[in-house]
């Protein structure tokens, strides 16, 4: 960067004021427009609001076009950031160039906006007083996008600004490409703040960021021109720089003009003659030319801006914030033929497998493909792609979000659905196409009508497994039908038009009058009017029915402490009776509650109406390793003090778990950032969670908070709770808890106790000792698991709601040698099956099964080790196994004895010989939901299909450790 050698002494006293606070400043920031300038400023507004970000009224202007009063069209905006010492009518004499086009039909007319940034430099303040970035970015624009008919998605928003908005300008359209498309900077360029050698620079980054190289960080445009260059070229963001010849601050936008073109990216740089630094000069000279140029980047991003109708579906590259890895993600957006700001249009969420379904201008809608980071069923973090595209897309486009739908085929069908079933109060309709999906909350669809089309013929997903969901859904009584295609298998990739036109016509009851939800997570506690915010029994499903009655609301509860009503939308009157468990509760509502929160202790009553402080430390919830892949910001740190050999597996690993956040079958399409324990600083602990690998001994941040965790490791031998001691070598022990340094952070330890060979084991696929990773069974995850190399379990122990570890007697009780591989738990299971479902045979996945779809395991079950898993381990396990009964004729049974049986690829109870079987009989059989995939394979149909009884592990357990019934 080159800088002038001198500065004249008025300018570098007005830049100073401009770009910081000095101690005898105090910030105005509501500075009315005058009389004078009202009268010559036609459109003109002027609003205050409270600012959160700034915890003060703020003043802003507003110049609407000539236009606006006489229709309902929306219009672009241009965001007007004035120079230092300036308010938000300082600058308001640039309409006038827009106004004097307007006259000449010669550009389109534009919404201006003027922030008030007093003497802010645009940046948040390392004090935490003066947050104009955050104002602006987070608070004002939404505003506009709310107050006024703008048309609020990038194409239709700009940012220009004068000398200290110069630079501000330049700044939030490199950081945030997500919101604007062009950025117009007069009297200057951006700069490089971590390289400048200024004292004029040093000084301001002193007195706004205290020189701390973080937030210098934050504000620097040439950091986040190397981070978003990619981002800012594919979305064709533009970029005018105007700057007098005579203007000391000449040399920034030369620059930062050469700098934009090395990347690949539009710039012009417009040098007016004999002008210094000085705005109307300025503007005297190219604020026409500067509109013109405003109005063609407007007319290029939005085609319908000058009458222009697009005929065909338009394709869009869309992208939104992943503040898990801190990168963009992206997801494609077709808009229909003809899009228009102006109108609410459906939205339908297409997911995993489906063809293109694509909008017409008989069937308008806005489609959306998530792309679900490449995890088979949408779990885990891809569950939160769908959901941040869905939120990303309603922000930026002009969706009616009473009818948004979701279209999902096969595995992506399952995710859909298990989606749905933690946000049903998202969607107004389901079509799930060739696939359905287990271990669903079915209780939670109530509101929420589902459309299944699925192939007789399908052997990939076998309908006797949606056949099953269905009747489960008919004995609710919901909105839901199969609609079975005698001759289809798989193909199915689009619904019926008929299954269309019912899509289409439903609308999403925003208030129903009656909930019925279940959760395993508070995190996934809210469904319409409702939301469960605390478990009793962190380690068992909470649910809630509530029924709206003549008198008021009725309400019974299993497993909650605590839960809340949105007073905007429940059918719930501040005069009605409220009862809950049968236990009538009074209530009230002040004037500034939005929530109704009831709380158990142990008898319901209302919670203070008062804003609830922020707990010390992260609420427990089940889920082990899936708590860290829910969207937070998750940070990978790797131990240094391992020696050479050691310290490269222990950075190997980390790198292998970067890429974790889904199931072993085909892990998420992630990158998460990895540090090395010596990089940890105070802000990573502050915004990140901690997934640590290594030991107390190599990773200095485990041996900083070893004292404070639950556990003690001495001489690699596990001490923790009232459990036997443990002996690690030759395992990996995993555990989540609250960061001790950072008690809203959770942190999950990867500790490896492994030799040579025993690390390279662990190589081949390290997700598999992050306990919960998947997404499966929440509750049923350990938040302690030793894991040998050999994948054998040694312990599984659970924390409570107050992160200490849950008693559970049975640690003197050993599993039997015979559980040392998954066969024995698994005859466990198919006895205790067919005990409760009462059929002929019981069939399970047995010890040569080859998986399915690419090899992938569907067999849930571990492997033991005998020498250390004891009843206290297995009694962690909750959750019901999900069953299916069925038919097959006496010669099917053969085939699939002859196929599967005889080389233990399925086990069953009782052991079933061909001599046995009489092929002209009809055997009743009881599988585990997902083994109809296998027997599929058989391109037969299991015949009288139904619901199976739930096998609970303590069932189970009274199989494998002889406890009495």
């Amino acid at each position: 960067m080159i800088f002038p050698r001198l500065l004249s002494s008025q300018i570098l006293a007005s830049l100073v004021v401009a770009c910081c606070f000095g101690d005898g400043f105090a910030a105005q920031w509501v500075r009315p427009p005058s009389d004078a300038v009202r009268a010559q400023t036609p459109g003109l507004i002027h609003e205050t609001f409270e600012s959160d970000s700034m915890n003060t009224s703020v003043g802003y202007c507003v110049v609407l076009p000539p236009g606006y009063q006489k229709g309902s069209r929306r219009y672009p905006v241009v965001y007007w950031l004035h120079g230092g010492g300036g308010n938000e009518s300082s600058s308001l004499f640039t309409a006038k160039a827009w106004h004097d086009l307007y006259r000449r039909q010669a550009v389109q007319e534009v919404i201006l906006v003027y922030p008030n940034g007093f003497r802010s430099g645009y940046m948040d303040h390392h004090d935490g007083k003066v947050k104009v970035e955050s104002m602006i970015i987070r608070e004002l624009i939404p505003r506009i996008d709310r107050r006024f008919r703008t048309i609020s998605s990038p194409a239709g928003r700009a940012v220009h600004g004068f000398s200290m908005g110069a630079s501000g300008a330049l700044k939030f359209a490199i950081k945030y490409p997500n919101l604007f498309c062009c950025a117009v900077a007069y009297g200057g360029g951006a700069i490089d703040l971590e390289k400048s050698r200024s004292r004029f620079i040093l000084d301001i980054l002193e007195r706004n960021l205290k020189s701390d190289p973080e937030l210098i960080r934050q504000n620097n445009t040439y950091h986040f021109l190397k981070q978003n260059h990619d981002t800012v070229r594919q979305r064709d963001i533009r970029f005018l720089m105007i700057c007098g010849d005579r203007d000391s601050w000449k040399a920034s936008a030369v620059a930062f003009d050469t700098a934009l073109r090395d990347k690949g990216i539009p710039s012009h740089l417009t040098l007016v003659p004999n002008v210094g630094h000085n705005l109307r000069g300025l503007m005297q000279h190219q604020g026409a030319a500067a509109a013109v140029f405003q109005d063609k980047v407007f007319r290029a991003h939005l085609p319908q801006a000058d009458g222009r109708r697009p005929q065909s579906a338009l394709n869009v590259q869309e992208t939104y914030h992943s503040r898990a890895e801190g990168r963009k993600q992206s997801f494609q957006v077709v808009l229909p033929p003809g899009y228009s700001p102006d109108k609410k249009y459906p939205l339908v969420v297409q997911v995993l497998g489906s063809n293109a379904l694509l909008p017409t201008v008989d069937r308008p809608f806005i489609r959306i493909r998530p792309t679900g980071r490449g995890v088979w069923g949408y779990r885990s973090m891809s569950r939160y792609d769908v959901l941040q595209a869905i939120d990303r897309t309603k922000q930026v486009y002009s969706v009616d979000e009473d009818r948004v739908y979701m279209i999902g085929t096969s595995a992506g069908a399952t995710g859909m659905m298990h989606t749905a079933a933690q946000r049903p109060d998202l969607f107004a309709g389901l079509v799930p196409l060739v696939a359905f999906g287990n271990d669903l909350p079915l209780e939670n669809f109530r509101n929420l009508p589902v459309r299944c089309e699925h192939g007789v013929n399908d052997w990939t997903s076998a309908i006797g497994n949606v056949r099953v969901q269905f009747q489960r859904l008919k004995g609710l009584a919901y909105d839901a039908k199969l609609n079975e295609h005698a001759r289809a298998g798989h193909g199915i990739r689009k619904p019926p038009l008929a299954t269309l036109d019912w899509l289409f016509s439903l609308k999403r009851n925003r208030s129903p009058k009656r909930v019925t939800y279940s959760c395993e997570h508070p995190r996934d506690g809210r469904a319409y009017w409702l939301r469960i915010e605390s478990f009793i029994d962190p380690h068992q499903v909470a649910r809630i029915d509530a029924i709206q009655q003549a008198d008021g609301l009725n309400i019974t509860t299993d497993n909650i402490k605590q839960f809340s009503l949105d007073w905007s939308t429940t059918p719930l009157r501040a005069e009605q009776r409220l009862v809950v468990d049968g236990q009538p509760v009074a209530h009230t509502r002040g004037p500034a509650q939005t929530r109704l929160r009831l709380i158990k202790p142990p008898n319901w009553v209302q919670a203070a109406s008062q804003a609830n402080k922020p707990a010390p430390r992260a609420e427990y919830g089940a889920g082990a390793a899936a708590n860290l892949f829910q969207g937070e910001p998750l940070l990978i740190v790797y131990g240094t003090g391992a020696g050479e050999q050691g310290n490269r597996f222990l950075k190997e690993a980390a790198e292998l778990l970067a890429r974790t956040g889904g199931p072993d079958f085909k892990p998420a399409q992630v990158r998460f950032p990895v540090r090395a324990d010596t990089q940890l600083g105070d802000i990573d602990l502050r915004d990140f969670n901690l997934l640590l690998v290594g030991t107390s001994q190599n990773n200095s941040y485990i041996r900083q908070i070893a004292e404070r965790l639950p556990f003690v490791v001495e001489a690699d031998r596990l001490h923790a709770g009232n459990r036997t001691p443990l002996p690690l070598r030759g395992a990996v022990l995993g555990f989540h808890y609250y960061n001790p340094e950072q008690p809203r952070r959770l942190i999950y330890v990867v500790s490896p106790y492994l030799n040579g060979q025993e690390q390279r084991q662990f190589r081949d696929n390290p997700r598999r000792f992050l306990a919960g990773a998947p997404g499966f069974k929440m509750i049923d995850q350990p938040d302690l698991m030793v894991r040998g190399v050999d994948l054998r379990i040694r312990r599984e122990m659970q924390l409570g709601a107050d992160w200490r570890f849950v008693q559970i007697p049975g640690d003197e009780v050993r599993t039997p040698q015979r559980f040392a591989n998954r066969t024995a738990l698994a005859m466990s299971h198919v006895k205790v099956m067919r005990h409760k479902a009462g059929v002929d045979i019981a069939l399970w996945w047995g010890p040569n099964d080859k998986g399915l779809f690419g090899g992938y395991d569907f067999n849930w079950l571990p492997a033991l080790d005998p020498m250390h898993y004891t009843l206290a381990d297995f009694r962690v396990r909750r959750r019901e196994t999900e069953t299916m009964t069925a038919s097959v004729s006496g010669s099917e049974l053969i085939e699939i004895h002859n196929r599967w049986i005889k080389t233990s690829e399925l086990v069953t109870w009782p052991k079933v010989s061909v001599e046995d079987i009489d092929a002209e009989r009809r055997y009743r059989i009881v599988i585990p939901m997902d083994l109809v995939a296998k027997l599929g394979i058989r391109r037969k149909t299991l015949s009288n299909v139904a619901p199976g009884p739930s096998v609970m592990p303590a069932d189970v357990a009274a199989q494998v450790f002889d406890l009495p019934n």
